[in-house]
């Protein structure tokens, strides 16, 4: 049975990693073909087999194992026969059971709809966001649609039926995760904040009637675009995470109404609850908003009170990013969601104490069994605690695991350990298939999977107390020990302290803090002071969790990085894991440890650039959105030109790219940063480079930078930053590397109108040694693109990084001539509020004839082929591309 799940789950892998998404016709066909040629191949080998027993001399009779007869085929049939019902199941699923909303030609027009909202709402300083579940959209406007206040008067919409009339479309429904930016309005509908900076009374929260909430009713006024994220090595790939969640679309709110019923006999009231557009709200949506309101009232300055509320009703976007950053770099942030270890923990608590109760009354014991009731009530307190969870995920396996092992319980039947966790993951699969899209899925299973392996059929030595806590840290080093192949693979980093956080941060976590969060959560609905009391005492604990972790991520060297692996690399590294995880005796442990540093150090000694040949580049242009950042790698030496935009503290391009896509690929120094311009969109993620060694900084207006994104900044980045002039020139590895613009006369300055930001913009230009050019152009306008055809009349540029992102006031005929460019790159964001670039000015490009790539696809690889003379380019969405992926996007 473990066999067959574990074939189910790779004919579910299968599928959910195709570059395209068969339909129904077409995976039957596939599977009917590919099981008639596994079915010849089988019986082919089988009478192989018998002709080889039958006829090979006596000599070769040990090539005769017993695997080879019969059954070893009969089992390997079923293997496959449960691999493409992995494959099926999951094929129907997506097909038929899974939502989906085809916005056509809507997208990126408003559209009006009805729909609840489906999360707790977070704020930011410049919006509201929230996922908001859409019920119909309106295909007509509404005859009479008049507010009263905040109030929807349904003896206004007399006659103006939701059913009959065709004007809402019940169709068009699903999640889809908006944003509310707080320039637009909340009064009535339509309504528009006019200077919020003078303080105009149009917050929400000022309003009681308009406060979002979960589960609440609103009519919004949207703009919606298909699931978007930003494709690059070693990023995070946002779209998987919106499909996986179910989320079809994003968009943001352009006007709102807050749909409340005054009289439930209405015409409206009814047309709604006919309709169904009216329904769903749900009791669990209204208990974990009140949950997170009660707590926002009764704790306003708790210095962990985002942590708290995280840990409760897991709403983790009130944490600050310091806290979130201990946990993530120590390797403790599967602590503060809701996750299968502290639902497990809890149920396991609460049985121990209604198993022990319930044994002293001798009448309920003889009635029930202690055991049964005990098992009831763990499993019900499991079922509460993840529904405060919204049932995510990770909530989702725990309380399934517990399922099957709390009713093995009850039925008497001792099921190994193995089985237990093979049908929690078949269960899983089998309700949600795309559970193998998510981190947890692999984490969870991985880690309870290490554990017990750990433990089953280990004799402890002792059974004092020092060597039980001896077996918990050893307990901590396998874990840590079997989830390094798996965070190789999914995070290309983890912390070399996690086993030390984690022994204390586990026990105090699951034991004092979550318990204590628990209870004092109900008892401020209960009795409101000895909540509050115990959230005082309860900082006392979280103090020195957080001393403790901070000092543990104060050592250096604390966390390890891994670059771009190959398949050997990561079979070496789970052999020598599987090694070192075997009990004491298993001979020669030791050389687990031997092979794991010996693939670690062979793995830091060879980085990417090591492939370059001496005197090329290689150019990635990356997928920052609306922005610019590039990466220029010499053999010995990387350049990086431009940070993309800062939108917030917790969403910067130098987080979310740049430093994992260097990281990736094994750098850790950039020898060169050129801002081109002060602009947010080319330097407002400057300040997060800290985390990396800069030897030299450049710009164009190095004093605008210096005053924009430096000034809380105390970091290693407050060195003194250069100015880029026309002139400067420097060469690496037989790569020279020149600086064409901006002039610093003044006169120059006056003529070409200079004082813009744009035009101070830092012009490289990089020639290889096979006589290769590449020129970098930032945001320079038609009259700078003139000057420097003035400046160097022989320019030509095989590679040209467009101007100002294709942007109308840029790339010039007389300039595109006289660069003969054979490729152009074009760096924009998908749908972006700017419409760049412009179509004449692509129109432009393709009249001459130049190859156009865009980093709408994701990054832009580009390096020089040396075997027949010709630029090799790769955009990383058509190169990995998945079907929940967002389709190419062509010039």
């Amino acid at each position: 049975m473990r066999t067959g799940i574990v074939a189910f789950l790779m004919g579910n892998i299968s599928l959910l990693y195709w570059p395209y998404l068969p339909d129904i016709t077409s995976t039957f066909v596939i599977i009917f073909a590919a099981f008639m040629v596994i079915s010849i191949l089988t019986g082919l080998l089988y009478k192989a087999h018998q002709y080889f027993v039958s006829s090979a001399p006596v000599f070769l009779s040990f090539f005769k194992p017993s695997a080879y007869k019969k059954p070893f085929f009969t089992h390997i049939g079923v293997l496959i026969l449960c691999a493409f019902c992995g494959f099926i199941y999951t094929s129907l699923f997506i097909n038929l059971l899974l939502p989906k909303l085809d916005l056509g030609q809507l997208e990126g027009k408003t559209i009006q709809v009805i729909g609840l909202i489906d999360s707790i709402p977070y704020k930011t300083e410049m919006k509201y966001g929230f996922n908001f579940y859409i019920k119909a959209r309106k295909t007509r406007p509404l005859q009479g649609d008049k507010l009263q206040g905040d109030k929807l008067q349904g003896d206004k919409l007399q006659g103006d039926k939701l059913q009959g009339d065709k004007q809402w479309d019940s169709s068009f429904k699903g999640k889809v995760k908006l944003s509310w930016y707080r320039s637009y309005g909340t009064k009535s509908y339509g309504t528009k904040i006019k200077d919020i900076k003078k303080g105009a009374d149009a917050d929400l929260e000022k309003s009681t009637d308009n406060k979002l909430q979960i589960g609440q009713y609103w009519i919004f006024d949207i703009r919606l675009k298909k699931p978007n994220g930003l494709l690059n090595p070693g990023g995070f790939d946002y779209e998987q995470w919106l499909y996986q969640n179910r989320i079809l679309a994003a968009g943001y709110v352009r006007k709102a109404q807050r749909v409340t019923i005054e009289d439930p006999h209405s015409p409206i009231q009814e047309s709604l609850n006919a309709s169904g557009l009216l329904t769903g709200s749900g009791l669990l949506s209204g208990l974990r908003q009140k949950v997170a309101d009660k707590l926002d009232n009764a704790l306003p300055d708790h210095p962990y009170k985002g942590l708290i509320k995280a840990l409760s009703i897991g709403y983790r976007h009130d944490m600050t990013t310091e806290q979130w950053r201990v946990f993530l770099r120590t390797g403790t942030n599967h602590l503060v969601a809701i996750s299968g270890l502290h639902i497990g923990l809890m149920s396991s608590l609460i049985w121990f104490i209604v198993n022990g109760l319930w044994r002293m009354s001798s009448t309920l014991n003889m009635r029930i069994p202690a055991y049964y009731a005990a098992s009831f009530f763990a499993l019900l307190s499991a079922v509460l605690y993840a529904a405060l969870a919204g049932f995510a995920i990770p909530a989702q396996r725990a309380l399934i695991m517990l399922f099957v092992v709390f009713t093995a319980l009850m039925l008497k039947r001792e099921v190994a350990p193995s089985y237990v966790l093979s049908l929690a993951m078949l269960l899983v699969l089998l309700i949600d298939p795309l559970s193998p899209l998510s981190l947890g899925f692999w984490l969870s299973f991985t880690a309870v999977a290490v554990i017990l392996f750990s433990l089953s059929g280990r004799l402890a030595a002792s059974t004092t107390k020092t060597a039980k806590l001896l077996q918990l840290g050893r307990l901590q080093g396998a874990i840590f020990i079997g989830l390094l192949p798996m965070m190789i693979i999914l995070f290309h980093q983890f912390s070399i302290i996690s086993p030390l956080a984690n022994l204390i941060a586990v026990p105090l976590m699951s034991i004092i803090i979550v318990p204590v969060t628990l209870l004092a959560s109900g008892l401020l609905f209960i009795f409101e002071p000895l909540g509050v009391f115990l959230f005082t005492q309860l900082q006392w604990p979280m103090d020195g969790l957080f001393f403790y972790l901070e000092q543990l991520n104060r050592l250096p060297e604390s966390y390890y990085f891994v670059a771009e692996t190959s398949w050997l690399m990561i079979l070496l590294v789970f052999i020598a894991c599987f090694w070192l995880l075997m009990p004491n005796g298993w001979p020669g442990r030791w050389l687990g440890l031997i092979l794991l540093l010996a693939v670690f150090m062979g793995s830091a000694m060879s980085t990417q650039r090591d492939k370059i040949p001496e005197g090329e580049v290689q150019i990635s242009v990356l997928d920052v959105g609306q922005g610019l950042a590039v990466v220029l790698n010499t053999r010995h030496h990387t350049l990086l030109y431009d940070t993309g935009d800062k939108f917030s503290e917790q969403f910067n391009m130098a987080d979310m790219v740049i430093i994992p896509f260097l990281r990736f690929k094994g750098i850790a120094e950039i020898d060169k940063l050129i801002l081109s311009h002060a602009d947010r969109d080319h330097a407002g993620s400057y300040a997060e480079l800290y985390q990396l060694s800069i030897k030299e900084v450049l710009s164009g207006e190095p004093d605008r930078v210096k005053d924009k994104w430096t000034k809380n900044n105390s970091g290693p980045l407050q060195h003194k930053i250069k100015q880029c002039k026309k002139g400067q020139q420097w060469q690496w590895d037989g790569v020279s590397f020149k600086i064409l613009s901006p002039v610093l006369s003044s006169v120059a300055a006056k003529k070409t109108k200079k004082n813009k930001a744009n035009n101070k913009s830092c012009v490289i230009l990089v020639s290889t040694a096979s006589k290769q050019t590449v020129l970098l152009t930032g945001d320079i306008e038609k009259n700078i693109e003139q000057q420097i055809l003035k400046d160097y009349p022989d320019l030509i540029a095989d590679v040209l990084l467009v101007p100002h992102h294709g942007s109308k006031t840029s790339s010039s005929i007389v300039f595109l001539k006289q660069l003969q460019a054979e490729i152009a790159l074009f760096s924009y964001g998908y749908r972006n509020r700017f419409h760049h670039p412009h179509r004449e000015i692509v129109q432009r490009y393709k009249k001459m004839k130049i190859n156009l790539f865009n980093t709408s696809n994701g990054t832009i690889d580009i390096h020089r082929d040396m075997t027949n003379n010709s630029w090799l380019v790769k955009q990383y969405r058509i190169e990995n591309r998945r079907f929940w992926h967002r389709a190419p996007e062509s010039l």
